[in-house]
């Protein structure tokens, strides 16, 4: 590992980290299901305009299924730890969720 992945590295961990902390600090003022939307919608207004240039003519996939996904692998999870955050500190939500890939297939 060089010096310059190792920078990375720790910036992503102080990035990925502090996001914990401002979502308990979010959680506890916004309703958990408000405070989704804001992110989701902040993500999509991120994303969209990347998106544009690479329009597909033909989707592969119908809006219902992409819809259907979003809600299942996004929203879902993104409210249900907002919920949690009310209760759990920032720091245990965070190596909860570091231990996701020890727990998928």
């Amino acid at each position: 590992m060089q010096r310059r992945d190792l920078v990375d590295l720790v910036l992503l961990a102080a990035l990925w980290g502090a996001s914990f902390l401002f979502i308990r600090i979010a959680a506890a003022s916004l309703r958990p299901v408000a405070l989704v939307e804001v992110r989701l919608v902040s993500g999509a207004l991120v994303l969209l305009p990347l998106l544009a240039p690479h329009r597909p003519a033909r989707a592969a996939h119908s809006r219902a299924t992409i819809a259907l996904i979003s809600v299942i692998n996004f929203a879902v999870p993104f409210v249900l730890t907002s919920y949690a955050m009310l209760t759990l500190t920032a720091a245990f939500a965070s190596m909860l969720n570091g231990t996701v890939p020890m727990w998928t297939r």
